[in-house]
């Protein structure tokens, strides 16, 4: 179903918004930047702010939480049937941020989310979306073995997180063609056999 104007333009407020922050505090550190600062930033007032935003921690960390909801939206339209793991390794490395291209921008945005305050907001919101994965991939699963899908939603998760730390932290270590994505798939190359 489409989406209405009044909808999209809420959207277009938000992601401005969630832009406006990630960019302030990259530049200043999170700390440093006021929910004043993003609403004007933004265009708009700290009031619009706050009808999108209950803080300026859930603002840094929209971006990734957004993204992590797209991801499990289109995991719920896949066709049943398929094999769980590959079907869920495949959308995580079809979903991965194209922005992820450059390294200084990635490793910036890596360092605001570690802000511990942005840090707390992160884990909640990734505990929500972990948990609607597991019931997802147990609905996917003929057993419907939830320990199986809890085992198989970290790992994808574990592979997901050594791929952007390897890619943040390690780069000289890699070639300078070798994309976050091609690394995702190479961890989950050395996980797969265990599935």
């Amino acid at each position: 179903m489409p989406v209405g104007l009044r909808e999209r333009k809420k959207l277009a407020t938000r992601a401005a918004l969630a832009g406006a922050a990630l960019r302030l505090a990259t530049e200043r550190g999170a700390e440093h930047v006021t929910v004043e600062d993003i609403a004007g930033a933004a265009d708009v007032s700290p009031r619009t702010f706050f009808n999108h935003f209950a803080s300026k921690e859930e603002a840094f960390a929209a971006h990734d939480i957004d993204r992590g909801h797209a991801l499990l939206a289109r995991l719920r339209d896949e066709p049943l049937g398929q094999p769980v793991w590959p079907l869920l390794t495949r959308s995580l490395s079809e979903h991965l941020d194209p922005g992820t291209a450059d390294r200084a921008a990635l490793r910036a945005r890596h360092a605001v989310r570690t802000n511990p305050a942005v840090l707390a907001h992160q884990h909640l919101e990734y505990s929500v979306l972990e948990a609607e994965l597991v019931e997802e991939l147990s609905r996917r699963l003929p057993s419907g073995d939830r320990m199986q899908a809890r085992l198989l939603a970290g790992t994808a998760v574990a592979a997901m997180r050594a791929a952007v730390t390897t890619w943040i932290e390690d780069d000289q270590h890699l070639s300078p063609r070798e994309s976050l994505r091609e690394l995702f798939d190479d961890a989950v190359a050395q996980l797969s056999s265990a599935f």
